[in-house]
């Protein structure tokens, strides 16, 4: 017969306590940023004045601080690409 090793244990099979402590620091990193965007977005629902180049627009605070995180993710998404090389696959 097999047995099966007491030292190998499928992820499916782990206990929630251990599956939570296997986080990863950048895991951790990114929750607490997503954490504190969200209690900073909520903070703020006032409605505030965008003065663009040619109008104004009323808009709450909130739609505002949603944007300015996309654009951010977005631009430092792409610069974070920027200095990787495209790795060539075996074959």
């Amino acid at each position: 017969m097999s047995e099966r090793s007491p030292q190998r244990i499928e992820t499916s099979e782990r206990a929630p306590a251990e599956r939570l402590r296997s986080l990863t620091p950048k895991q951790t990193a990114s929750a607490v940023g997503v954490v504190v965007v969200v209690v900073f977005a909520l903070i703020n629902l006032q409605n505030v004045t965008m003065h663009w180049i040619v109008g104004t627009t009323h808009t709450p605070l909130i739609v505002l601080v949603a944007i300015c995180v996309l654009v951010g993710g977005g631009v430092g998404f792409l610069l974070g690409r920027r200095g990787r090389t495209p790795t060539k696959l075996d074959g």
